[in-house]
């Protein structure tokens, strides 16, 4: 059942396809669960070995602890399009979540507590960087103010693109955090201590070409590491390729994206 919404008034069409879009992607993705609560559970979504962590996405205020108000529908439920269509890692679904909630803590700063006035059609520039000033306020980390700004502009750019709000360049002043490891001598030789040797790489690729006489698991397993050098691809994104990696398409045959690339519907 839809919630009644106070909007300011009617959503777009780019609002309302991008929403009814997003609805069909959370049926699937998140099965058994209400579109319209406050949180969504990231549980089942998670892999075998990977931590605890986070396992449910909120859609609250973040900035009051003691006093937490659901977001408003009418900002709400597109993100939660984007979160249900973008087809992220658990971890990266919800970093951006967090990033769209400090949204609307500098939203709200604009707003002056009316909520129920917000259009996606007035998003402005001076929101988006009022989000870093209040994070930064609030005594987050450098690095994570960096990152969660990435975040929100991923999102915003992935809203910009389906027409539901204007384009937005926002000037983030938080730096990129470099490891200081990087920056000595020490550092980097430590680093590249942790590299696989000339050797390895070689005898790697002598086990893909099958010059030796192993198991079909331990030629298969070869593979991967294969891929990695040949694409660039990290670790996780081999390990997801499908059984099938090609379909047909009006009489193309075509290859599948990488689940962790977005594309996790095929």
């Amino acid at each position: 059942m839809k919630s009644v919404r106070p909007f300011a008034g009617p959503l777009s069409p780019a609002e309302r396809a991008y929403i009814e879009r997003g609805r069909a992607a959370f049926a699937v993705r998140f099965p058994g669960q209400d579109f319209a609560a406050p949180s969504w559970s990231i549980r089942h979504l998670k892999k075998s070995g990977s931590g605890d962590g986070s396992v449910s996405l909120l859609f609250a205020g973040i900035a009051n602890r003691q006093c937490r108000k659901n977001l408003p529908d009418q900002f709400a439920e597109v993100v939660k399009a984007y979160l249900a269509i973008c087809g992220k890692e658990p971890g990266t679904l919800y970093n951006r979540s967090t990033a769209a909630r400090w949204l609307w803590e500098a939203l709200e700063v604009r707003l002056g507590g009316h909520g129920e006035l917000f259009k996606w059609e007035s998003l402005g520039k001076e929101d988006v960087e009022r989000a870093e000033d209040l994070m930064l306020e609030s005594g987050m980390k450098q690095g994570s103010v960096y990152r969660r700004c990435v975040d929100l502009q991923v999102m915003l750019t992935g809203l910009a693109q389906v027409g539901v709000i204007a384009a937005i360049s926002p000037d983030f002043r938080t730096p990129r955090q470099e490891s200081a490891d990087r920056m000595t001598l020490a550092g980097q030789e430590a680093r590249s201590s942790l590299l696989p040797s000339e050797e390895a790489i070689m005898a790697l690729a002598d086990v893909f070409a099958g010059k030796y006489a192993l198991s079909p698991f331990e030629r298969l397993v070869s593979c991967i590491p294969a891929l990695m050098f040949a694409t660039g691809l990290r670790v996780i994104e081999p390990l997801q390729l499908t059984t099938n990696p090609v379909r047909k398409e009006g009489g193309q045959r075509l290859p599948l994206l990488l689940q962790s690339q977005g594309a996790w519907d095929d």
